[in-house]
């Protein structure tokens, strides 16, 4: 399913160039790209009491 994303009555295209969601999509991958690499999985990554 995609949906559709709406700014100011305009019709996002592409919300990783977009002006109003580039910087949020990038903070994204970049977070999803750290947890892929092994010196960071110990500051990212950690077991809880619960599971």
């Amino acid at each position: 399913m995609v949906g559709e994303i709406y700014i100011y009555g305009e019709r996002v295209k592409d919300v990783t160039t977009h002006p109003a969601f580039r910087n949020a999509a990038a903070s994204v991958a970049q977070l999803y790209d750290a947890l892929h690499k092994p010196e960071m999985q110990d500051s990212l990554c950690w077991n809880t009491d619960t599971g």
